[in-house]
């Protein structure tokens, strides 16, 4: 009849409007985390240049790269860019203490570290775990944040327990339910100033 022609025609209706839904959101979704995917495999890419011992790769920045892993390219660029430095430098003088120089700079960079969380980064993304990876890829930054420090020596222990809270975020996602922790510092000591990387590796040793 033409009642169940026209409740027919609506069914089908509605069935197409929301197929068209899913294919928008589909897209959106592989819009958003593409840039992502693509920006930390080639992070990793150039992690593997260095393993190989070529310090002279960079990361090379693009410009629907996120903020967060341009950050963490900056990062990277300018450890290997100070590492190659330094290479120059043993290369040409005192032995002893430029090696002392490059083993301080490693202890910062922790490749392994740096190239574990990458390689799950790109497993959460393409598990499609977007979530995951925005706070992974943010938790990072931070670290390298810190990590940097603009160059100082020194800085608060505000800075150096976010440093490390970054750090078992990190972990936490890694580990997932055999890692708990919990983090507490008096507020009377947030402005206290400390050699930077000081409590992260009894954290890491702990670990």
């Amino acid at each position: 009849s033409h009642y169940q022609k026209t409740m027919r025609d609506q069914f089908w209706l509605q069935v197409g409007m929301v197929f068209g839904v899913c294919i928008v959101l589909v897209s959106a979704v592989l819009i958003v985390i593409h840039p992502v995917i693509v920006s930390v495999e080639a992070v990793l890419k150039a992690m593997h240049r260095v393993e190989e011992g070529d310090f002279t790769t960079r990361v090379e920045k693009r410009g629907n790269m996120p903020a967060e892993v341009v950050e963490i390219a900056d990062g990277f660029n300018e450890m290997v860019a100070q590492t190659d430095l330094l290479l120059g430098q043993v290369r040409q003088s005192a032995l002893e203490q430029k090696n002392a120089e490059i083993s301080a700079l490693e202890a910062q960079i922790d490749p392994h570290f740096l190239y574990n969380t990458l390689d799950t980064i790109v497993w959460l993304a393409e598990g499609g775990q977007n979530r995951a990876v925005v706070d992974m890829v943010t938790s990072l930054s931070e670290f390298f944040r810190t990590t940097l420090s603009g160059g100082k020596d020194f800085i608060t222990m505000r800075e150096e327990i976010g440093h490390i809270k970054s750090y078992l975020q990190i972990q936490k996602v890694r580990y997932q339910d055999i890692m708990d922790y919990e983090v507490t510092l008096e507020k009377s000591l947030e402005e206290c100033r400390i050699l930077k990387l000081t409590l992260q590796p009894l954290v890491e040793n702990a670990l």
